[in-house]
């Protein structure tokens, strides 16, 4: 059993935000030293196909998340 009820918009919403932060935040599977590379910045092109599907990817996430939760913000008003 869960400590939170997921039925329930707010607790919806709590881990959607929690998995938004996530994704804000910058990254790669890609890096030089600790800054993350680009798909730009890099010659072979597997990673920057990796690097581009992962972007795609993330942009769907984002858009999804954020339409969920101005959704989710709705219900409780």
């Amino acid at each position: 059993m869960c400590a939170w009820d997921l039925a329930d918009p707010a607790a919806q919403a709590a881990v959607l935000r929690r998995r938004l932060a996530f994704l804000e935040e910058p990254t790669s599977f890609f890096y030089d030293g600790d800054r993350p590379l680009s798909a730009e910045e890099l010659d072979d092109p597997f990673r920057r196909g990796a690097l581009g599907i992962a972007r795609a990817m993330s942009r769907a996430e984002l858009s999804w998340l954020r339409e969920t939760l101005a959704s989710l913000d709705g219900v409780g008003r």
